[in-house]
């Protein structure tokens, strides 16, 4: 899915990124450090020429000594970008998903894999869902 998202989205308008979430690695697997990650990806797909005026808007944002804020900082670098496109595999296994999805614009595109849990399913209750079972896709594995 990646893969075909980059491929459809060459040009600077798209920004494809992604997560994998991992109850292995807590210290990995919160919201905090899964944003910090979306962000860097935003950052490292823009093209050469775009970084002087990301780093001056950036500058004036924060060179007064403000805190800094990450769900700023996306929402500020996201603006580069005609389409952001999310794909977030696992989401159950971060424990403060609830921050790590209220952290996201809402006009992004976002791609969710997750267990059926109670709580994740209240929480997309008003979404378009595609379940999809073991049964469905085990030609696939």
């Amino acid at each position: 899915m990646i893969d075909d998202l980059r491929g459809n989205s060459k040009q600077l308008a798209h920004a494809v990124l992604f997560l994998y979430c991992e109850t292995s690695n807590h210290i990995k697997c919160n919201s905090k450090t899964l944003l910090r990650n979306l962000f860097s990806q935003l950052l490292l797909q823009l093209p050469d020429n775009e970084w002087h005026s990301v780093a001056d808007r950036l500058i004036k944002l924060y060179g007064t000594g403000q805190r800094f804020d990450t769900q700023t900082l996306i929402k500020n670098i996201s603006h580069d970008y005609e389409n952001v496109f999310v794909i977030i595999d696992a989401l159950d296994e971060c424990k403060d998903h609830v921050n790590l999805l209220e952290g996201l614009p809402s006009d992004w595109h976002i791609f969710i894999t997750s267990l059926r849990e109670g709580p994740l399913r209240e929480a997309f209750g008003i979404y378009d869902r595609l379940i999809i079972s073991p049964a469905d896709n085990a030609v696939d594995i």
